[in-house]
């Protein structure tokens, strides 16, 4: 018997980054609606709009409609964060990205991401970034002035 493995990308919803990010769900939701018309002009089609359900503090439940985004999705809608919501959204997008790794690999325990693997991944982003700047220092030629310029990027 054949087995097919049925590929689904992960995703995160607009409240998730709301809440991650520390941003107001409406104003998320007004800035993709702002930002979806250049998708769809360039990807040829639209980010997927559902709800929710909110339970109430009064114990009622009410939908809230959201946005379900791809990485890529969510990368694009990033480009209009601060630097910091936007480290905040890829961290955690990595951080997904290793659970379903961990997920997949029968030997692996399953769960999230412990607070250790978060400091290393975070770590390892930091390493990357001084040897980025190391590499662009030794090939900036006589004046320097790349590093500087990367020194203000990075």
């Amino acid at each position: 018997m054949k087995t097919t493995n049925i590929y689904t990308p992960q995703t995160m919803t607009s409240l998730e980054i709301a809440e991650l990010t520390g941003k107001n769900h409406f104003d998320l939701l007004r800035a993709i609606r702002k930002m979806e018309p250049a998708w769809e002009k360039t990807c040829g089609c639209k980010f997927a709009l559902t709800s929710r359900t909110i339970i109430q503090p009064n114990g009622g439940t009410r939908e809230v409609p959201c946005y379900m985004l791809t990485k890529t999705e969510c990368l694009y809608i990033a480009t209009k964060f601060n630097d910091e919501a936007r480290a905040k959204l890829v961290l955690r997008w990595q951080e997904l990205e290793l659970a379903e790794q961990e997920r997949q690999t029968p030997a692996a325990p399953s769960g999230s991401t412990s607070p250790s693997a978060q400091a290393a991944i975070a770590g390892s982003y930091a390493s990357s970034a001084k040897q980025r700047r190391h590499l662009l220092w030794e090939g900036g030629g006589e004046e320097g002035g790349v590093a500087e310029d990367v020194e203000n990027v990075l």
